[in-house]
């Protein structure tokens, strides 16, 4: 008829055919994409009780060995802490939350969402070793990491590189993107 648009073609999926061809609907996410996932979602109650509760009870989170403890610590790096958790409370929080429910969703957002959670998950490991660089040659006062904190935070910056890396080359997020942008 006259005026009317006519219904575009289906669109192909990463497997070359019509979306309508795919009656079991979307293929399961890939054991990496999960693990990922589990990541984030993971990340959030753990960033909520070691930053966000640290806000209103510093002692009580430095006694579980998520913060340093206030007695070996000097007040500058207690504030300074205080004032980091802060800002992780309201940046980096909900992008873990989002990125979670963004891949679960199949969402591109949730891509975009876990590259910058993870571009943070590098970036606060790597604050952490040069803080203890820094405090050593400045002689500020500050309580020895542990060995477990420098496995942690290794094993968290190498796993945040992994999945950058994994998202970036998965095929499942480009036709993901294709889905939502084309």
């Amino acid at each position: 008829m006259y005026g009317t648009i006519p219904n575009p073609p289906p669109r192909k999926n990463g497997a070359g055919r019509t979306e309508r061809e795919n009656p079991a609907g979307p293929s399961p996410l890939s054991l990496a994409l999960k693990i990922i996932i589990a990541f984030h979602a993971f990340s959030v109650p753990l960033w909520l009780f070691g930053q966000t509760f640290s806000i209103w009870q510093y002692d009580m989170v430095a006694s579980t060995g998520l913060q340093p403890p206030r007695d070996v610590s000097d007040n500058a790096v207690v504030e300074n802490n205080r004032a980091i958790a802060m800002a992780d409370s309201v940046v980096l929080i909900p992008l873990h939350a989002m990125a979670a429910v963004g891949l679960l969703q199949r969402q591109f957002y949730g891509v975009i969402t876990a590259w910058m959670a993870f571009a943070l998950s590098m970036y606060w490991p790597a604050i952490f070793w040069m803080s203890l660089i820094a405090y050593q040659q400045g002689g500020v006062q500050h309580e020895a990491p542990d060995a477990e904190s420098l496995i942690v935070t290794a094993v968290v910056f190498v796993f945040a590189a992994w999945g950058s890396w994994y998202l970036c080359r998965s095929k499942e997020m480009l036709i993901w993107h294709e889905k939502e942008f084309s």
